[in-house]
C-alpha cells in the first residue's frame, strides 16, 4: 500500500472514531468495510453507492464533515486516489444537502 493510501485509510478510520466519540454514532458497517476492504476501496464503493444510510445518518446528526464524501471531495491531498468522476459524485451528494465546506 502506498503511503498516500495508508494515510487515507487512517483518515477513514479517524472519521469513524470521531463520529463515535463526538456524536455517538457507531457506524459498524462502515468500520467493517474499511477494515476488510481498505479505506480506498471502501470510499470508492460508498461514493458510488445509491444507498447512503450512513451518509444520511451523519447529516441527521449534523456531522457531514465526517463523511467519506468530504474526504474525497475536499481533501486535495487525496485527489490523486480518485477519478474526477468520483470527486464529482462526492461533491454532488454534498451539494444535494447544501453542505458548505469550511476547511
Amino acid at each position: 500500500m502506498r503511503a498516500i493510501e495508508l494515510k487515507f485509510h487512517r483518515a477513514m478510520l479517524n472519521t469513524y472514531e470521531r463520529a463515535k466519540e463526538d456524536h455517538g454514532y457507531q457506524a459498524t458497517y462502515f468500520k467493517r468495510m474499511v477494515v476488510e476492504k481498505g479505506g480506498l476501496q471502501a470510499a470508492k464503493e460508498l461514493v458510488a453507492s445509491e444507498s447512503a444510510s450512513g451518509f444520511k445518518e451523519l447529516y441527521m446528526r449534523g456531522c457531514l464533515h465526517l463523511s467519506v464524501e468530504v474526504l474525497v471531495a475536499y481533501h486535495e491531498e487525496f485527489h490523486e486516489l480518485f477519478t474526477d468522476e468520483e470527486i464529482g459524485m462526492a461533491k454532488a451528494k454534498l451539494d444535494a444537502l447544501s453542505y458548505v465546506h469550511e476547511g
